[in-house]
């Protein structure tokens, strides 16, 4: 096999024992967020949002874990690996709250929202970015992912890659 042929394959795959612990736990308790990893980062300086989406998709384009979801056939769970991902980073404007609390109040209510939202480990994406905008040199970038295609660790790589990559992008 040439090393530059990149094989993707949409056929069903067995689960790894650690994927299978969780996709169970997800059948018992569906609609929990107990196994979402949420992080927010307080982004200051000017932002080049294009930049920081294109940073994001190539993170997910990279990473099959990312654009994978879990299914149940015939009884049994299987993985799907997604060739591409239909993916935008959710953009949410509070410039126009007046005072610095109320920014505060409405971005922590989003933080909030963000990270008791259950997966849809069939049909969802399993990443999940919404951009707060504070002001023109002033975000929050909320990521959420389910625990069971990332963990604490994936998600320092996360943020080293987005650096370097919206290093590059800009």
């Amino acid at each position: 096999m040439n090393t530059e042929e990149l094989i993707i394959s949409t056929e069903e795959l067995p689960l790894s024992y650690a994927q299978q612990r969780l996709w169970f736990l997800d059948q018992l308790e569906t609609n929990s967020a107990l196994y979402n990893i949420p992080a927010a980062f307080h982004l200051v300086g000017i932002l080049n949002r294009l930049a920081l989406e294109q940073s994001l998709q190539e993170i997910i384009a990279r990473h099959e874990a990312l654009r994978t979801n879990f299914r149940t056939v015939d009884g049994d769970a299987s993985q799907i690996i997604h060739p591409e991902k239909t993916w935008t980073v959710s953009v949410v404007d509070l410039t126009h709250l007046s005072t610095t609390s109320e920014q505060e109040s409405a971005a922590q209510e989003l933080v909030q929202k963000q990270a008791f939202q259950p997966f849809d480990l069939a049909n969802d994406s399993l990443i999940k970015a919404t951009l707060i905008a504070l002001s023109q040199t002033e975000h929050i970038l909320l990521i959420c992912m389910h625990h069971i295609v990332s963990d604490g660790w994936s998600m320092g790589v996360l943020m080293q890659e987005l650096a370097a990559l919206y290093d590059a992008y800009t």
